[in-house]
């Protein structure tokens, strides 16, 4: 026979343990977040090496908006300041 988690008896009988069990689904194991991460650490520098390839060929490719030149010209003749 099937029972209903939301029966009132369940409820009132161990009003703490529903809390708990929720706290507990609710937690984030950062050991296994961490060594998930490391195990797929190829992936991710892949995808990294990947994006940042197609970014800077991307970049290299647009045509440049403006340009900007300078040019810095020397007086030869000496003025006497009075």
């Amino acid at each position: 026979m099937m029972q209903s988690p939301n029966r009132p008896t369940d409820i009132m009988a161990a009003p703490g343990a529903r809390l708990s069990e929720a706290r507990d689904e609710d937690s984030i194991d950062l050991s296994v977040l961490l060594r998930m991460l490391w195990g797929g650490k190829w992936v991710i520098l892949g995808a990294m090496l990947f994006c940042l390839t197609l970014a800077w060929f991307f970049a290299s490719q647009q045509v440049p908006v403006y340009r900007a030149t300078a040019s810095v010209i020397f007086d030869q003749q000496q003025r006497k300041l009075a």
